[in-house]
């Protein structure tokens, strides 16, 4: 009996040391194939800054596919006939692809069907759909999945940019075409889209002398069981020389979209499209505004929603939503403590700030908190501006320091995490934010000055803000 515990033991630790490898390319693998071929389960490949061409295909593997240096120096490259990244028949394990730029896939730019992967930080740019054609003489053509494709999944796609790919299908020989998800297809999945940007991408559809063409979906095609939250879905488009075209952001059914920016989507075809911003799908916490043609802005279920043009269903509201900047909200916005809270709201918006503050979440991706900014020049000689907005009249403080805490630490009474070791750090007293909510300042940096990092914080009323980091050298 011992001696079979024994045995066990070691079958279980040995299948532990296995699952903890670390396969680095190209030092050691000389391409991401070869390293996949290589990895077990539980495996992480770890790629170095570079261009990857060809595709990969996790072949059934619940691997970590980690790039060493982020998204902005790693890429994946597919071909005009496969999808640059390959994820099928994980029997519900999870593999991970994480920081890479994706795109030129002919097949999306990741192919998912029976996995369920996560997919995080990553930049999903101009790739084109899944397409294949059915009939006979008359030829039907379909393109669907321009960035991502899952089929039978509960994928999680998490922190990514889906932009500017595209699906398009023109029906041959009096057949019709058929195009939906220029940025992401979902069908009979459960997926999970969360702090994302989807923008830019299109779906065409049409046909050569007699038939149809049907678009749907510029931004997301999704089903029963998909989420979509803390997302903005901006930017993207339908057309179509048929009779349909449907949801220039979004075309859903059964699906659930929280605390999303819907903006600046557009359908065309004539007679005027079907909906330009979103078509089907339940929206709560929603901005939807400035999608083309107007008076079919939005179709679907709204509640404590911002809509354009005005929407049934309790606490809808028709009102400019008054951004600082690029969607995060002003302080006398209106979409401030405009929301509902939700089964399963996420505790934070996009950029980490609580999602709830005053009681109610805010409507829209940006929960109104203090924010803290620097630009500049960070060099000896030069100058760094430190911007800080939160609510108008608020008492602010400023705190800098060459020491950051670790692990960061909540003090009662106050919002967010102090970061910064206050018994180290100059602290400036700036006094209550000014009518606009918008303080700014400028810090010279002598000449010279040794090479040093920064972690600074804000402190309105009771609000932590996000920390900050500067490095002068």
């Amino acid at each position: 009996m011992n001696r079979a515990l024994v045995l066990i033991g070691l079958v279980v630790l040995g299948s532990l040391a296995e699952g903890q490898q670390t396969l680095r390319v190209p030092s050691v693998y000389g391409t991401i194939p070869l390293a996949m071929a290589a990895a077990g389960n539980g495996d992480t490949i770890l790629v170095a800054p570079g261009t990857y061409r060809g595709g990969v295909n996790f072949g059934g593997k619940a691997v970590i596919l980690r790039s060493q240096g982020g998204s902005a120096v790693t890429t994946l490259v597919g071909t005009s006939q496969q999808a640059a990244v390959v994820i099928e028949s994980d029997g519900g394990r999870s593999a991970t692809v994480d920081g890479f730029t994706i795109t030129a896939g002919g097949k999306a730019g990741i192919y998912v069907k029976d996995a369920s992967p996560t997919i995080v930080d990553c930049q999903i740019i101009r790739n084109t759909g899944v397409r294949w054609w059915s009939g006979s003489v008359v030829q039907n053509w379909h393109s669907v999945g321009g960035g991502i494709y899952c089929e039978r999944s509960s994928a999680r796609i998490e922190r990514c940019y889906v932009l500017e790919n595209r699906c398009s299908a023109t029906g041959r020989y009096g057949g019709s075409g058929f195009a939906s998800g220029g940025g992401i297809y979902a069908t009979a999945s459960a997926i999970l889209v969360r702090d994302c940007y989807i923008g830019g991408n299109t779906v065409y559809a049409g046909y050569e002398v007699t038939g149809d063409g049907l678009a749907h979906g510029g931004g997301l095609f999704l089903g029963a069981g998909d989420v979509v939250v803390n997302s903005i879905v901006a930017w993207n488009r339908v057309a179509t020389g048929g009779q349909t075209a449907k949801g220039g952001g979004i075309a859903a059914s059964g699906s659930r979209i929280v605390n999303c920016n819907i903006w600046g989507n557009a359908a065309g075809r004539w007679p005027p499209a079907d909906t330009a911003g979103t078509a089907g799908g339940s929206y709560t916490n929603c901005i939807v505004r400035r999608n083309t043609p107007l008076p079919q802005q939005a179709a679907g279920t709204f509640a404590h929603c911002n809509v354009e043009g005005g929407a049934p269903g309790i606490g809808n509201f028709d009102l400019d939503p008054r951004f600082a900047d690029d969607h995060h909200l002003r302080w006398d916005s209106p979409c401030r403590d405009a929301g509902t809270i939700v089964p399963n709201l996420p505790a934070r918006d996009f950029e980490g700030h609580p999602r709830v503050v005053d009681g109610k979440p805010d409507v829209g991706l940006d929960e109104f908190f203090v924010r803290l900014d620097l630009s500049g020049s960070a060099r000896p000689g030069g100058q760094v501006t430190v911007r800080v907005r939160g609510e108008p009249g608020k008492r602010t403080h400023w705190a800098l320091s060459t020491r950051a805490l670790a692990p960061s630490i909540r003090l009662p009474g106050l919002q967010g995490l102090l970061v910064i070791d206050p018994a180290r750090a100059a602290i400036l007293d700036l006094g209550p934010l000014p009518p606009s909510g918008d303080l700014r300042f400028t810090i010279p940096i002598p000449n010279p000055f040794p090479v040093t990092t920064f972690t600074t914080q804000a402190l309105v009323f009771d609000q932590l803000s996000l920390p900050r980091t500067v490095t002068v050298q």
